[in-house]
């Protein structure tokens, strides 16, 4: 579902609506323009945080479902899967609802809230850094939200489109790069994205340079 979802969709229909699944967390957050404005919107920048830190606990235990059996994702279609997915699917559930919550409330002699404590903080601190991201990256001034036309089509080609969609941020700080794993290199990390970050710094000159002169 993440080849899907993030490497197929994401990088390819970047920052259009109803194409792009992180444009759309929940109904009670606006990320677009062209989303559907609603008035509890105007209040989002004090409750949003509160459902950025549910992003990763909500992907264990109901995106990747919910993805899986969706019929489609704007004009992807998500073709049945064959049994190896599903054996995938449930079985690394399984591992990993064993290591992390079974094993821990059976063997790791703490009170069995405790370990539910420490489960839920550690999702809410994936969460949030995932969402903060993310929204660093394309959520910013600057960004485009490109429409298609009736066709499907949007104007530019995937190059150009990137570079619209896309935003670096924090491209002098160490401790983001290291932190971050070179994802605030966020241009680079779309167009290239078979090569190692460790390259990011340096071929973002080159970028910025050839989109200079793109104007």
């Amino acid at each position: 579902m993440w080849k899907i979802m993030h490497n197929v969709i994401h990088h390819t229909y970047t920052n259009i609506p109803g194409h792009d699944e992180d444009l759309e967390p929940v109904s009670l957050i606006r990320l677009s323009t062209e989303n559907k404005l609603k008035k509890v919107h105007k209040y989002q920048y004090w409750y949003a945080y509160i459902f950025y830190s549910l992003t990763s606990i909500s992907w264990v235990f109901k995106k990747d479902f919910a993805a899986f059996f969706k019929k489609n994702f704007g004009n992807y279609e998500n073709k049945k899967h064959p049994l190896k997915e599903y054996i995938i699917l449930f079985v690394s559930k399984a591992v990993y609802f064993t290591a992390f919550l079974a094993l821990p409330l059976l063997f790791a002699g703490i009170p069995w809230w405790a370990t539910l404590i420490g489960f839920v903080v550690m999702h809410m601190a994936q969460g949030i850094t995932l969402a903060v991201v993310f929204q660093l990256a394309h959520v910013v001034e600057g960004a485009s939200f490109p429409v298609p036309d009736e066709k499907g089509d949007v104007m530019n080609n995937w190059t150009i489109h990137q570079l619209n969609t896309t935003a670096n941020f924090s491209r002098k700080s160490f401790l983001a790069y290291w932190f971050f794993g070179g994802l605030n290199f966020q241009i680079e990390h779309h167009l290239f994205p078979h090569i190692c970050h460790i390259h990011y710094p340096q071929i973002s000159h080159i970028v910025e340079k050839q989109q200079m002169t793109l104007g």
